[in-house]
């Protein structure tokens, strides 16, 4: 019983806290964006097919982001910055607490279904303009042409108003959801309330003394 009050406690308090977080960031608009996310050194994806059978709602601000990104993450740290500019969301990987950051960029719809509907021979015209190989992948191609026209959308900027952090920082800045720092602190308050309750029924149990 004690160890599924701690877990129902546990994942009251994550659920709090995303919520938290993801109303502090639900006046930025980011529904004309398409988010795309770099897994380690495997290039871009879109979010919508990163781990695909993790599902996550729609996605008009960026509250709604940052849920859909604590969705699709595996470990159980899971932390939102910003590093050089950039959004990254980073998770713990492995059991000696090693990050693996994840780059996540929003790029105009309208762009992104322009570069999507090119036939075959204009997807390959545009390939050789640029330089890219014909084994990049188009998500990468999409990415690194919104950023060199200038048809990404800078959330970056708007979540460090939000959080009060400084815009041009090289110094990583971010907000934490650790389910192991959440467990050992509810944890140790549950066991605290265990021991409470054992000395009041203690003394019950012994009655008033004389």
């Amino acid at each position: 019983m004690f160890l599924t009050k701690r877990g129902e406690r546990v994942d009251e308090d994550i659920s709090n806290w995303r919520g938290d977080e993801a109303r502090s960031l639900s006046d930025i608009d980011v529904s004309k964006s398409i988010p795309f996310i770099k897994d380690g050194g495997d290039g871009y994806c879109s979010l919508a097919d990163y781990n695909r059978y993790r599902f996550s709602e729609a996605i008009a601000d960026a509250g709604d982001l940052i849920e859909a990104l604590y969705e699709k993450m595996y470990g159980k740290t899971v932390e939102l910055s910003i590093k050089g500019g950039d959004l990254v969301v980073s998770e713990s990987v492995g059991c000696i607490g090693e990050m693996e950051d994840h780059i996540v960029k929003l790029v105009d719809t309208d762009f992104v279904n322009e570069i999507e509907n090119l036939s075959g021979e204009e997807l390959d015209k545009l390939y050789g303009e640029y330089g890219f190989s014909v084994n990049t992948a188009p998500e990468d191609v999409i990415v690194a042409l919104a950023e060199e026209q200038g048809r990404t959308q800078d959330v970056a900027s708007a979540i460090c108003e939000v959080y009060g952090w400084e815009v041009d920082s090289r110094v990583s800045q971010k907000v934490v959801e650790s389910l192991d720092e959440i467990c050992d602190a509810k944890s140790a308050e549950a066991e605290l309330d265990c021991r409470e309750c054992e000395e009041i029924s203690c003394e019950q149990d012994r009655g008033p003394r004389c």
